[in-house]
């Protein structure tokens, strides 16, 4: 829920709004420690930039948005329909690569003015989820995240490079969160540490060994200049529990643990 600008001069970030209780869109110069909420952004969630850093697209469900750098009025891009969006980026040519958050579904695109949707990737066997798009500077290569299933896979994560013009794809490696590219570094997270491998963008290929930025990272953004922004701490394991309509706990289940996305059987006992 944080972006750094592509000229690394600004951040972009998701705060509660102290008066109204409703999250939504702020920026702040990075030489200043004074940020601007952004009005009519209420909602908003998992912003990114503009490759000029003069606007800022971001998920407000059903729909995407975008929104001027300095504020004014926000407009509709795209109905993403799910609820649990997993990020976007903006090419170079206009073109704005997002999630939707309904599973069983790859990545879309739209042009930045909006319009007609369509398909960019599509599931495999064994896949679960394509999230994390993140453009190249050419504007031509996409990196995006593949979640694994099956015992085989054991529930591990990809880093694909997609080619915009042909459709193919190709695995860079496994990690356990999206990736992005800054200053000649690929940028991952592996088991909690934030890794910086050098990539090459004439190959398109990987060299060296990875190197570790930083230790018990939550989420990361990095500018192409390679200015980087990440939060830390480590996730905090959390519990189910099951309350009655009045408000009183009648239950737990399943021990402490990093849960994501619960959904009940209808018939309540799964």
């Amino acid at each position: 829920n944080f972006a750094i600008s592509p000229d690394g001069t600004k951040m972009a970030f998701v705060a509660v709004d102290p008066a109204t209780r409703n999250s939504m869109l702020w920026v702040r110069p990075l030489d200043s420690t004074a940020a601007q909420p952004l009005a009519g952004t209420e909602g908003a969630a998992l912003p990114f930039w503009s490759p000029d850093s003069k606007s800022i697209a971001f998920f407000a469900v059903p729909n995407l948005k975008r929104i001027d750098a300095g504020g004014g009025p926000v407009i509709t891009l795209a109905p993403i329909g799910g609820v649990n969006p997993q990020g976007g980026s903006w090419g170079t040519d206009g073109t704005i690569v997002f999630t939707r958050g309904t599973l069983g579904e790859g990545l879309y695109q739209v042009s930045s003015g909006g319009g007609l949707v369509t398909g960019l990737t599509r599931y495999d066997r064994g896949e679960f989820n394509h999230r994390g798009p993140f453009f190249l500077p050419d504007g031509r290569h996409l990196l995006f995240q593949v979640l694994l299933t099956g015992p085989s896979a054991g529930n591990v994560n990809e880093i694909r490079l997609l080619n915009m013009e042909t459709k193919t794809q190709r695995v860079l490696l496994r990690a356990d969160s999206y990736a992005q590219y800054g200053n000649g570094y690929l940028f991952c997270v592996q088991q909690g540490n934030l890794m910086a491998q050098p990539f090459d963008l004439s190959s398109l290929a990987l060299s060296g060994a990875p190197v570790a930025v930083a230790q018990e990272v939550q989420g990361f953004s990095v500018s192409p200049s390679g200015l980087l922004a990440f939060q830390g701490g480590g996730i905090a394991n959390t519990q189910l529990v099951w309350y009655s309509r009045d408000g009183k706990e009648t239950r737990r289940g399943g021990g402490p643990g990093r849960y994501n996305m619960v959904s009940l059987s209808p018939d309540g006992t799964k």
